[in-house]
């Protein structure tokens, strides 16, 4: 059985959960607030309390953790703490909440060793904010009413999501050919010299936390699109921080990250090189040697709002920056809506040429 953490009120025993308004975690019961530092003492000492009691029952969780695995190896089984009831959530999943008493929990056996995060930036946005934001995109004329609709509204989540930032030193040399025209005419001609140049350029560029998502579940462009997050508002990672939130571990393999991380920073570096080439009319690559040496690679959780929903078999994505709220989005066009609209276009069109046309007849 995997274990498992949830966080409560000191005072009262309620649920505490991260409040990005607040910046401290609140009970949803008595309204009290804590920092950081309260929550990890009283942590610290639930467990010390409890430990006896885990050595005593070790041999039993053992055995259950064996069934379960064998039983499906991309599955975990938890127990929650508050009321005892076992959930079946995937291998990735590190913060959820308990389908039958709704608190937050978070797995703390898929928070360690390789999967331990070293950072991350806890969420500014509230779900309200979202909300609103959201609402407001939505509102357009030709939106499909499901978009509207509470229920799925009520569907934004606030995730963290798995980010390796890598800190790289990048290399660089470009063969270059550029053309530069001059024209010129006299009383009878009108002249075109074109000049042709072969040059090279190279040079370095440091980067520093270049970010790129490491879960198989997001959708890269749409985390790609609600960049930049400010990195200097980076905390040392705490499982508090993820109490109210679901969370995932990363499940993409530095190999497959760090390509993705070398295409970003190369097209930069390239861009950046050209730059320092001669003006031309024209500038062409010829050939191109570009390389990232990394010196660093973090392990960080990122704020993001997101709501998946399906309309007509298709699957649109929502996701919000939950630190800056910049947000992204795709909408269809509902099909009843734009007849109707192409109908009253028409007969709207119709009814002003028939006024005119009478006018004149008239006149």
């Amino acid at each position: 059985m995997a274990e498992n953490m949830n966080y409560r009120c000191l005072n009262c025993g309620g649920e505490l959960t991260w409040n990005p308004g607040l910046q401290a975690w609140k009970c949803e019961y008595c309204d009290s607030e804590f920092q950081l530092k309260e929550l990890e003492a009283a942590q610290k000492a639930k467990v010390q309390e409890e430990s006896a009691e885990h050595r005593k029952d070790s041999e039993e969780k053992t055995a259950t953790d064996g069934t379960a695995r064998a039983a499906a190896d991309h599955l975990v089984e938890y127990s929650c703490s508050y009321c005892g009831a076992r959930i079946i959530t995937d291998e990735t999943t590190s913060a959820t909440f308990c389908a039958y008493c709704q608190s937050p929990i978070v797995i703390s056996s898929q928070l360690a060793g390789d999967f331990a995060p070293e950072k991350l930036i806890p969420f500014v946005k509230t779900k309200e904010t979202v909300m609103k934001e959201y609402q407001s995109f939505v509102k357009k004329p030709l939106t499909p009413r499901f978009f509207y609709e509470q229920n799925n509204i009520e569907k934004l989540t606030g995730i963290y999501i798995p980010f390796f930032l890598y800190d790289t030193k990048g290399m660089g040399n470009l063969d270059v050919k550029g053309t530069r025209v001059t024209v010129w005419q006299d009383s009878r001609n009108r002249y075109t010299k074109t000049d042709t140049y072969s040059y090279k350029v190279e040079g370095n560029l440091e980067f520093e936390n270049i970010p790129v998502d490491a879960s198989s579940k997001t959708d890269d462009a749409a985390m790609d699109s609600i960049e930049p997050f400010d990195f200097n508002k980076m905390v040392d990672f705490s499982p508090a921080y993820l109490a109210g939130f679901m969370a995932e571990r990363y499940d993409e393999e530095d190999e497959r990250t760090r390509k993705r991380m070398e295409h970003r920073a190369n097209k930069s570096l390239k861009n950046q090189l050209l730059q320092t080439a001669p003006a031309y009319n024209t500038t062409s690559v010829v050939r191109e040697d570009l390389k990232q040496i990394v010196a660093k690679r973090k392990y960080v959780l990122l704020p993001t709002w997101i709501l998946n929903t399906r309309y007509h078999g298709k699957d649109y994505l929502f996701a919000m920056n939950g630190q800056t709220g910049k947000f992204v989005g795709n909408l269809p066009v509902d099909k009843k809506k734009l007849c109707l609209y192409g109908l009253g276009t028409f007969a709207g069109g119709f009814v002003v040429f028939w006024l005119i046309t009478r006018w004149i007849i008239g006149f």
